[in-house]
């Protein structure tokens, strides 16, 4: 959650006033100037990091030597009673506070201190930190498909365990403060449920986790079964979950709803093929935790494509997965079919070569929306997303590593809508070397081609080291649309983007799981 604080400066100001003087001027005359005491810091800014730590910041005063900064608890910038802590002869800039407090107000104020100068008055900052957070995150052998074992520090003081959906509350034990593990059960199967640990009214930490998979109303598929025949032989609407191992699909021509989940997130399934409809109608197509695959022995094109103008494909989920290694592209309607509506949630999608074709590729036909949230693109594509039909597509939270990077003319760059109709929405995504060094010329790797239609909204977009981003349309005004950062990747050659700019952590820009 974003954190918004208020700057309030107690500044004495001089006004220096000189008939045609240059700013250099001014400068001089402000620094051979003596004045009898200190300015007082200005630009102060308070940055919660880390849930309760925070790091103060502004801008170095003149003179000073070294700084004093008090602390006050639950106040607003009244600065009333005693400080909780006082900090003196600081030299960083910025200084970090740790160990606050979770879920609490404070303020700050500092002066400048130099020698034989008297200290500046008091400039106040006052912010809020977020809960603690000292859940640990819940593997998957503390999981069942109707209970979870819950872990924090042992001795770590709470009162109670909120579990949504449901208002689930349980209360902890001493045995279990001192054991530092708490387990509730009666939970529901196969659901996403949020952990809150309280002490009181105020939060210590929460964590998300999903309940595991009752095979109760799923057929499992084990290693070495022939997937192929299970599919074949499915009833309409079949769910199946995959315990484990590799398959052989190669090129399959679905013409019934069906569902495939990975049964472990921590040993994800992997399957060899793509899913193609003809001339049938398929209302779901739900692809869960999976690492699908386009290398078999003759590299497979495109993993989801309509072949006939009768197809009818109405939800396609794509949650969890690991997409690889296809010749052309990701989703592909080349033959006027009908779509209804794409989703790509929390998945990583690396080399889809784009030798043929256009990564998000729908020319024609029609097509309800595309929601793509929590995701990385990376090493590929020839033209990112190709919508020559009326929808709604919008991106939220994704990371694009060396994108459209296919050197030839029908590189058309990131974002191609051709309909009026159309609403593109990009939010909060960050884009690195996208398009192709060696040629920045017409619209390869460009933003959005000259020819863009519908409705356009951006905001909180990033990008660096981008090649011809902002040719055709955005060459003159980009500002609105992104802003240049170096994201300090830990190791993206090895598909490592883990950030080290803390302000795009602190905005949460990009996949969230890099942050």
């Amino acid at each position: 959650m974003k954190n918004k604080f208020k700057n309030i400066a107690l500044i004495c100001g001089v006004s220096l006033m000189a008939f045609a003087a240059s700013c250099s001027d001014l400068d001089d005359e402000i620094k051979s100037s003596s004045y009898d005491r200190l300015f007082s810091p200005t630009a102060v800014e308070a940055r919660v990091q880390n849930k309760t730590n925070v790091r103060l910041g502004w801008t170095k005063v003149l003179g000073a030597d070294s700084y004093v900064i008090e602390l006050f608890a639950n106040d607003s910038l009244q600065f009333e009673g005693s400080p909780v802590t006082t900090y003196n002869e600081v030299t960083d800039n910025p200084y970090t506070i740790t160990g606050l407090d979770g879920e609490t107000k404070y303020s700050a104020r500092i002066k400048a201190v130099g020698e034989k100068i008297s200290e500046s008055k008091w400039t106040g900052v006052f912010f809020k930190t977020d809960a603690e957070q000292i859940l640990q995150s819940v593997p998957e052998e503390d999981l069942t498909a109707f209970s979870v074992t819950l872990r924090w520090p042992a001795g770590a003081t709470a009162t109670e365990i909120i579990l949504n959906p449901g208002n689930i509350r349980h209360t902890v034990t001493a045995a279990e403060i001192t054991a530092g593990a708490a387990t509730i059960e009666d939970l529901l199967s196969e659901t996403t449920y949020t952990a809150k640990l309280m002490n009181g009214e105020k939060t210590r930490g929460s964590v998300n986790f999903t309940t595991l998979i009752d095979l109760g109303g799923a057929t499992a598929i084990k290693e070495g079964d022939d997937l192929q025949a299970i599919l074949n032989e499915a009833e309409e609407g079949a769910a199946f979950v995959i315990m484990s191992g590799e398959f052989t699909l190669g090129e399959y021509a679905l013409t019934k709803s069906v569902s495939l989940t990975g049964y472990s997130s921590n040993a994800k399934p992997t399957i060899h093929g793509r899913f193609t409809v003809g001339d049938a109608t398929v209302a779901n197509l739900v692809l869960n935790n999976l690492i699908l695959s386009g290398a078999t022995e003759k590299m497979q094109n495109n993993l989801i494509e309509t072949t006939n103008a009768a197809a009818n494909l109405q939800n396609v989920e794509l949650t969890g997965c690991e997409i690889r290694d296809f010749a052309n592209a990701l989703v592909y309607n080349n033959a006027g079919s009908t779509w209804g509506t794409l989703k790509i949630d929390n998945c990583i999608i690396d080399r889809i070569l784009g030798s043929g074709g256009d990564g998000i590729d729908f020319r024609g036909g029609s097509l309800s929306s595309i929601t793509v949230t929590n995701t990385t693109f990376s090493n590929g594509f020839r033209a990112f997303l190709r919508c020559q039909t009326t929808a709604a597509v919008s991106f939220t939270n994704c990371t694009f590593y060396r994108v459209a990077i296919v050197d030839n003319s029908n590189n058309s760059g990131l974002f191609r809508t051709t309909q009026n109709g159309c609403s593109l929405v990009v939010k909060k995504c960050l884009f690195y070397g996208t398009g192709v060094e060696s040629n920045q010329t017409g619209n390869i790797g460009v933003w959005a081609r000259t020819d863009i239609k519908g409705s356009e909204e951006y905001a909180d977009n990033y990008y660096y080291n981008c090649f011809n981003l902002w040719g055709a349309k955005y060459a003159d005004n980009h500002s609105n649309v992104a802003t240049e950062a170096n994201p300090g990747f830990k190791d993206p050659e090895n598909g490592d983007y883990t950030l080290s700019n803390e302000d795009l952590i602190f905005h949460q820009i990009g996949d969230p799981r890099w942050y």
